[in-house]
């Protein structure tokens, strides 16, 4: 249920004073509006960022084995024979990021460190492993 606002007015009806109720229930809805403005501009601004696509780096394996993808050390997933993977990287601040790629034997098939400004002025980064 709303809740309303009470305020009283004096008013003189035939010499008598009598007090009447003036009832406000957008009041409160006039409150919430700023409230709700801030929430709509937070949701749009979040829509913004998960739509940014980030630089691109993408890995194509051209051999005949299953690969493991590494970034940074951790591993990110594996790569069927003849498939390519791509990975959307949206920032990193500081030094450099190294995607490694190995064979299930743990062999170093190829190597690429690279820094923010060099993967955005590329726009993207291509690793193909042979």
């Amino acid at each position: 249920m709303p809740r309303t606002v009470r305020c009283c007015a004096r008013q003189r009806a035939g010499g008598k004073q009598m007090k009447q109720r003036i009832e406000r229930p957008h009041a409160r809805r006039l409150s919430l509006m700023p409230l709700a403005l801030i929430a709509i501009l937070v949701l749009v601004s979040m829509a913004l960022i998960a739509c940014d696509p980030g630089e691109r780096v993408t890995i194509e394996n051209r051999t005949d084995q299953t690969v493991a993808v590494f970034d940074n050390g951790n591993q990110r997933n594996l790569i069927a024979p003849g498939d390519t993977a791509r990975y959307a990287i949206l920032i990193f601040e500081r030094g450099t990021m190294t995607f490694t790629v190995k064979n299930l034997a743990g062999k170093v098939l190829a190597s690429q460190t690279f820094t923010w400004e060099e993967i955005t002025e590329a726009d993207g980064i291509t690793i193909v492993v042979q």
